[in-house]
Formats: C-alpha cells, structure tokens, sequence
C-alpha cells in the first residue's frame, strides 16, 4: 500500500514590485534540508542559490528566477518562512553565528549579485561567462559617479527591515540591531 500524499496548505501575498497577488505555500523538510546545507558552506552564493530555489518551489514558480529583484525574493522568502517555521526570529542566533556584517560588505554583495549582463557599447557579457576575478575586478574599476548611481538604486529600493533593540545580559548597555535582507533572517 502507498503512502498517502500530504496536503500541504495555501496562501496568497502580493509582490512588491508588481502588486501581482501570487499563491504560495510553506516550505517542506528536503527544502529546508537543502537551504541548511547551503548554509553549512558558508558561501553567500550558495545560500542565495538555495533561497531562490525555494522560493521559486514555494511560490509555485511565480517567483524566484535569477532577474527577479532581490526585495521581492526577500519578501517572499520571509513570508514563506512565518508560514513555515516561526513569525519570531531569535537576536541571539544572528549575533553568535556572524551573519550581521558590514555595510560595505553588504553593498558589494547585493551589487555584484544582482548583475545578470554589462553592456557596454555593441558587445553584452553574460553573467555566466565571467569569472568571479572579473567580475570584482569590473566593478573595482567603475568610476564614482557609475558606483553612486549603482548606489542610488540600491538604497531608495524597497526592502526588509528591523530594528531592534538589544540588551546586554552583562554590561546592561542597550544598543540597536538592524536586521536587514535574507542573511539576517535566515536562522
């Protein structure tokens, strides 16, 4: 006899950037397995690729395609997520595992990420055809006025964000989190 085929339930969010109304559903254990092992790597590209994936799963394949924007995967993700795990996220995990890093790291990572071709006069460079050297080195080499528009776009951008604020068990001292994108409500 076959084991019977769980039901899993429904539910409908509407994307930021188009206002569109999508289904989707919680995320099963094979994907958390996967994300949890993209994770354990601790590369920002293989946890990206495992979060896309399972939105893309989740989201019935409305979502979670390589150009789609990061702030909508993020928003899905984290409504997946309050459907599948918790609403709650606990502080401490972020603290003690490092996820929380530097803004300038983060600027250079969601910019580098996000680029699927560079134009540049007649000629198009796929994304999938350039080393990760090149790519830094490409984007070491834009001018001031190139990275600050790249930077405009970046930080008028909708996006997930938290503050909180945090008190030292020890010392007392209240300081403010910010708790912002998918690597800060990964755990």
């Amino acid at each position: 006899m076959a084991l019977p085929k769980l039901e899993v339930p429904k539910y409908m969010m509407t994307v930021p950037s188009t206002g569109d109304e999508i289904e989707f559903r919680p995320f099963l254990v094979r994907e958390e397995k996967i994300l949890l092992l993209a994770m354990e790597e601790q590369t920002e590209k293989a946890t990206h690729n495992a979060v896309l994936d399972l939105v893309h799963s989740c989201t019935f394949g409305s979502l979670g395609k390589k150009n789609d924007p990061m702030f909508d995967i993020e928003y899905a993700f984290i409504k997946i997520r309050s459907k599948s795990v918790s609403e709650t996220i606990d502080v401490r995990h972020l603290l003690l595992f490092g996820i929380i890093k530097s803004e300038t790291e983060r600027v250079f990572f969601i910019i580098k990420s996000c680029i699927q071709a560079i134009n540049f006069g007649e000629e198009t460079y796929n994304i999938v055809d350039i080393s990760k050297k090149e790519l830094n080195e490409f984007v070491d080499s834009l001018t001031q006025e190139m990275f600050e528009k790249l930077q405009n776009f970046f930080s008028t951008m909708p996006r997930l964000r938290h503050v909180l604020d945090v008190e030292n068990p020890k010392t007392g001292v209240v300081s403010q989190v910010s708790l912002e994108g998918l690597g800060d409500f990964l755990t």
